[in-house]
C-alpha cells in the first residue's frame, strides 16, 4: 500500500506450486442404517456442490438386537425469537426427552387469540337454571362472557343422575349388574345379577392373516394378528420373499488391473449383497 492509497506489486513470484484442483468429496461419515430386518453401516459423504449423498454399499449388517436409542419422535411448534418454528423432541431409551436437529419451517409469530376456547355451562340464576358461555383467556384464567340463556325453572334433582351396565363376576360365572350415580355422587349397585354365563378367559389373539409387504427391494409375506385390545400387530418375520426386481442399482467403479486402471459394472443384487457385472472397460495406463 503506497503512501497515495494505492496498491502496487512489489518483488518477485515465491512459493510457486502446481494448482490442485478441489477435491470432489469433502469429508466422509459411517452411519447406521436400517435395512429390512438388519441395521448396518454406509457411509455417506459431502459433495463439493454441498449436498450429502450415499458412497458405496452396506457393510458390518446383523440383526437389530440392540434396543434403539431413540424410541419415538414428535414435531414441537417452538418459540424462536420473534418467530415460530418446528423442532423435533424425541424420546430417549434412558426416558428423557430431547431436541434433535435444528428449527424448520420457521415463520412470524402471529398474534396470540385474546379467547382460547369457550364452553357452555348450566348455572343458577334466581329460582331458575340457565345457559351462560364461559372461556379460557390467554392469561390463562377463565371468565363468563355475555348473558343468561335459555332459562327455565329449577326441576327438583333426581335421585339416581345415570346408571351403566358392568360385568361382574360371580362365582364361577361372568354376570351383567346394575351401577348407578346417586345425587350424592356416589356409585352404588341397583337390582340383580342378569345374563349369566361360564367366564371364558378371552384369548389374547382374536385373528390372524398373512399380508403382503414390502421388504427394501423384495415382496414377503408376514403374519398380522389383531390383539384382544382391539390393535394389529406384526407376528412372525418375513417369508416367501419374491425380488421385485433382480437388480437393484449399478454403478460404474475404478480398479487397478495390472499396470492399467479399468471401469467395471458394479451392481447390487436383491438379496442385498454387491456383484461384479460384465467385463473391465476403458482401460488406461
Amino acid at each position: 500500500l503506497h503512501k497515495n492509497g494505492k496498491w502496487y506489486w512489489r518483488g518477485g513470484f515465491r512459493s510457486c506450486r502446481s494448482a490442485k484442483k478441489s477435491s470432489t468429496w469433502k469429508k466422509c461419515q459411517w452411519r447406521s442404517v436400517k435395512r429390512g430386518s438388519k441395521t448396518c453401516r454406509r457411509r455417506r459423504c459431502l459433495h463439493k456442490n454441498g449436498k450429502w449423498y450415499w458412497r458405496g454399499g452396506f457393510r458390518s449388517c446383523r440383526s437389530a438386537k440392540k434396543s434403539s436409542t431413540w424410541k419415538k419422535c414428535q414435531w414441537r411448534s417452538v418459540k424462536r425469537g420473534s418467530k415460530t418454528c418446528r423442532r423435533r423432541r424425541c424420546l430417549h431409551k434412558n426416558g428423557k426427552w430431547y431436541w434433535r436437529g435444528g428449527f424448520r419451517s420457521c415463520r412470524s409469530a402471529k398474534k396470540s387469540s385474546t379467547w382460547k376456547k369457550c364452553q357452555w355451562r348450566s348455572v343458577k340464576s334466581g329460582s331458575k337454571t340457565c345457559r351462560r358461555r364461559r372461556c379460557l383467556h390467554k392469561n390463562g384464567k377463565w371468565y363468563w362472557r355475555g348473558g343468561f340463556r335459555s332459562c327455565r325453572s329449577a326441576k327438583k334433582s333426581s335421585t339416581w343422575k345415570k346408571c351403566q351396565w358392568r360385568s361382574v363376576k360371580r362365582g364361577s360365572k361372568t354376570c351383567r349388574r346394575r351401577r348407578c350415580l346417586h345425587k350424592n355422587g356416589k356409585w352404588y349397585w341397583r337390582g340383580g345379577f342378569r345374563s349369566c354365563r361360564s367366564a371364558k378367559k378371552t384369548p389374547t389373539w382374536r385373528k390372524c392373516g398373512l399380508r403382503w409387504v414390502k421388504n427394501g427391494s423384495r415382496h414377503c409375506r408376514r403374519m398380522r394378528c389383531q390383539h384382544k385390545n382391539g390393535k394389529w400387530y406384526w407376528r412372525s418375520g418375513y417369508k416367501n420373499c419374491k425380488c421385485l426386481r433382480t437388480w437393484i442399482k449399478c454403478g460404474m467403479l475404478k480398479r487397478n488391473v495390472g499396470r492399467q486402471v479399468c471401469q467395471r459394472q458394479r451392481c447390487q443384487h436383491c438379496n442385498g449383497k454387491w456383484y461384479w457385472r460384465g467385463s473391465w472397460k476403458n482401460c488406461k495406463c
